[in-house]
Order: C-alpha cells, then sequence, then structure tokens
C-alpha cells in the first residue's frame, strides 16, 4: 500500500528502533511528557507564588523545574540539548503536518487557532487582573 513505511525492529534498543524509524512519534511522546511535568510544576510554582505564601516554596519548585531541564539536557541519547529536541520537533511538525499539501495542514491550523485564542484570553485575563 501507498504511504505506509516498513517498520524495521531489530535495533540494540527499543529508544534506538524508536528514533531510527519513528523519529517524530518517538519527539511526539518525549516532549509531551516531559514538557508536561515541566509545565506542571512551573504552574505549582506560580500559584504559590501568587497566593502569596509567608513562607515561600516557589522557589523550591522553580528550582526543581530547572534541575530537570539540567538533568534532562545532560541525560538525551539523540540529541544536543532539549532546544534540539523542540527544533527537530517543530521541524517534523511543520514539515509533516503544515508544509504537507492536503488535510493535515487544514488539520493543524484548525487545532492551532483555538490556541492561541485561549492564549490571548488568558493574557488579558492576566493583565487585568495585575494591572
Amino acid at each position: 500500500q501507498r504511504g505506509i513505511k516498513k517498520v524495521n525492529c531489530v535495533a540494540e534498543s527499543a529508544g534506538g528502533m524508536m528514533f531510527r524509524e519513528l523519529e517524530f512519534e518517538y519527539l511526539a511522546s518525549r516532549v509531551g511528557f516531559f514538557q508536561g511535568i515541566v509545565n506542571w510544576i512551573f504552574a505549582i510554582s506560580g500559584t504559590i507564588f501568587l497566593e502569596g505564601w509567608t513562607i515561600d516554596p516557589s522557589y523550591g519548585t522553580l528550582s526543581l523545574a530547572l534541575w530537570m531541564l539540567a538533568f534532562y539536557n545532560w541525560h538525551l541519547p539523540f540529541y544536543e540539548n532539549y532546544m534540539h529536541v523542540m527544533t527537530r520537533f517543530a521541524q517534523m511538525t511543520w514539515t509533516r503536518y503544515v508544509w504537507h499539501p492536503g488535510a493535515p495542514r487544514f488539520m493543524a491550523i484548525a487545532a492551532f487557532l483555538p490556541l492561541l485564542a485561549s492564549g490571548w484570553y488568558t493574557a488579558q485575563v492576566c493583565l487585568d487582573t495585575w494591572f
């Protein structure tokens, strides 16, 4: 069949096979999981900071997130650092969904527009609340 790629499952490790044969899926799972954890920790830190606790543990959670980023940078098996991971993921997403002609382009744009709208709304609410 056209468009179906045969996957060679012979490799020294599962990560090596995924990187070689299914790089986009490998990156999507790594970025989604790690970025979700980091965003969650930053959100907790921001909530604690904005609530104005007398003993401020937000610095501890912020330093935990930064420590996780540093640890992740040193333990990436196939990329130089986390920015390289994100850049490669953005390139592959652009190539696969936006640059490719047909339905994936419109689905990507349709999925991205509500994200922009919610981000804009959140920024306006935060600015109105803080200032």
